[in-house]
């Protein structure tokens, strides 16, 4: 059976998700912890941040 998957450009709705998913996939890799989700959500506030190049893959909703 395939898998129905988007590619599309992140929403201000996918943003505790996304960083849910970060905080998961790196904490406790290089440091006791992780920062990386925080990073994430900073990013979007930065005025070089391009949100167009911002995208979360959706896989089946």
């Amino acid at each position: 059976m395939d898998k129905h998957v988007i590619l599309r450009n992140e929403e201000e709705r996918d943003w505790p998700a996304v960083e849910r998913l970060t905080r998961r996939a790196f904490y406790n890799q290089y440091v006791p912890g992780c920062v990386e989700h925080y990073l994430a959500k900073r990013l979007r506030s930065h005025p070089d941040f391009i949100p167009e190049l911002d995208l979360v893959l959706e896989l089946e909703g």
